[in-house]
């Protein structure tokens, strides 16, 4: 590798644009700028996989290439965004079809051959930004695909989150954008993208108005669509880009135009998102590792009889009893004396779209729903002649519960990432009319083909109470003996 960047401009070798790249071929060489570059991470261990970028050349194409993380000691030091290189003996391998950030088939992959030199401005002209903006119809068709992440620039008209003058803070933060066509849009910032947000917002003070976003993942939420950030995601707050001036143009924007109207969370209620099977299971294996609630619209179309339907509890305070060889014991409760309870423990096979997954429903919220209680039914069972007395066998007034759809109010818990089965505790059941939809200000013609802005969220009550909360304990607890028994059994085959 050339160790003399910077100290002599190279002759620029014909052919070197990004059209001219053959798969396969030896020695071949691109003279380009670097825009931006982000580091891919993998999500399961959180381990540097590579050091990716996009490039643009003097033809306005761009492409991405990619360092392998064992490489990256022989180019981190000598790679800066905003610099033109010439880049040769690469390898040239097909684009990978999913979240593509450049429309180009091939990538570029660095190797222990590959030379890079510093071009200086004068000898080669390359733009110094390009964005991959798209329309809110493209934003719809892309949803849900995992194809393409893109760019998106908008007016700022209301940021809810928490801490937003917190820097550090990685809490996530939802922005309402105003597009070019009046329509608006949701875009989700997570980890450390809603960090990096919270300080170029600070620094811009009332001056943020028009923001660009690049390499977001257009999802459907709920019926409405969400931009949510990536980890290949950049923020620009800078009103001297072009896309940014030719926005404020289009739309009339000055720069004495008031500030953005800021939503600043009560961290004393936890806000609830309307989320389907799939968001909660991609949010799972995103490998975010950050406890929250959501609230899933969900149809039942199963009960599970893997575990059973109830079990007994504790009369105090609802925690699953052990046995001793003489009596039943509670770790949760002082007493001597314990009196077990038969408790709801009902595993829900349940679907919305195309995706099933399994919500736990407990005693408090499984009575509202068979108008009935487990020691009604073990009772009557009991009665029964022949009554085997089987906590497998699922009773048949439990059975009337498949067939519904209900919205439910799901925790998402430290176990669930750490578990292969998924399997979400239930702390409410909610009602429809429970979500509240507080108004968005601006003067704008659409939202997600609706009449008027909103940001879809809702605050808990007090109606969960001590019982369910000591019955969401006892499920994580149970869930987290269920995980470390999984993680010893592998262990074991791996020995």
């Amino acid at each position: 590798m050339d160790s003399n960047k910077g100290k002599e401009n190279p002759i620029l070798p014909a052919h070197a644009t990004l059209d001219k790249l053959v798969l396969g071929k030896k020695k071949q060489h691109v003279a380009v700028r670097l825009l931006r570059m982000w580091e891919a991470i993998n999500f399961n261990n959180r381990s540097l996989m590579s050091l990716d970028f996009l490039l643009l050349d003097n033809k306005d194409a761009l492409i991405q290439g990619s360092i392998h993380h064992r490489r990256l000691d022989g180019f981190k030091d000598r790679l800066k965004e905003g610099i033109i290189y010439l880049i040769s003996d690469f390898e040239v391998v097909p684009i990978y079809p999913n979240y593509k950030v450049a429309d180009h088939p091939f990538s570029i992959r660095f190797t222990d051959n590959t030379d890079i030199v510093e071009i200086d401005e004068k000898i080669c002209s390359i733009k110094h930004e390009k964005f991959r903006l798209y329309s809110y119809s493209e934003f719809e068709t892309l949803a849900g695909t995992n194809l393409h992440l893109i760019d998106v620039v908008g007016r700022l008209l209301k940021i809810q989150g928490s801490y937003l003058e917190d820097s550090t803070s990685t809490e996530k933060i939802v922005l309402l954008l105003l597009l070019d066509d009046n329509s608006t849009v949701r875009v989700t910032l997570w980890d450390n993208q809603a960090s990096d947000f919270r300080r170029q917002y600070q620094q811009a003070g009332n001056d943020c108005f028009v923001i660009v976003f690049t390499c977001l993942n257009p999802k459907m939420f709920a019926g409405s669509l969400h931009l949510n950030s990536s980890g290949s995601t950049k923020i620009f707050i800078d009103n001297n880009l072009e896309v940014v001036q030719a926005f404020m143009k289009r739309m009339g924007i000055e720069t004495t135009d008031g500030p953005s109207k800021i939503i600043e969370e009560d961290k004393n209620k936890l806000h609830v998102e309307m989320w389907t099977i799939e968001e909660i299971l991609q949010y799972v294996s995103s490998g975010a590792d950050q406890e929250k609630e959501v609230i899933c619209r969900a149809k039942v179309i199963d009960i599970s009889s893997r575990n059973g339907w109830k079990y007994l509890g504790c009369g105090s305070c609802s925690h699953k009893l052990g046995r001793s060889e003489t009596s039943l014991i509670c770790n949760n409760c002082p007493q001597k004396t314990i009196i077990g309870v038969a408790r709801f423990r009902i595993e829900l096979v349940v679907e919305s779209g195309d995706r099933t997954t399994t919500f736990v429903l407990f005693d408090r919220d499984a009575k509202k729903v068979t108008h009935t209680t487990a020691e009604e039914i073990t009772a009557l069972e009991e009665k029964e002649e022949g009554n085997t007395q089987d906590n497998q066998k699922v009773p048949k007034c439990l059975l009337d519960i498949i067939g519904k759809t209900m919205d439910f109010q799901v925790k998402i818990a430290k176990y669930n990432f750490e578990t292969s089965f998924q399997a979400f505790t239930v702390t409410r059941i909610t009602k429809e009319n429970s979500i509240v939809q507080p108004e968005m200000d601006g003067n704008i013609k659409k939202e997600d083909g609706k009449a008027c802005p909103t940001l879809q969220t809702s605050s808990l009550g007090c109606e969960t109470g001590v019982e369910g909360k000591n019955e969401t304990e006892n499920a994580e607890k149970e869930a987290m003996d269920e995980v470390t028994t999984e993680n010893e059994a592998k262990k074991k085959r791996i020995n």
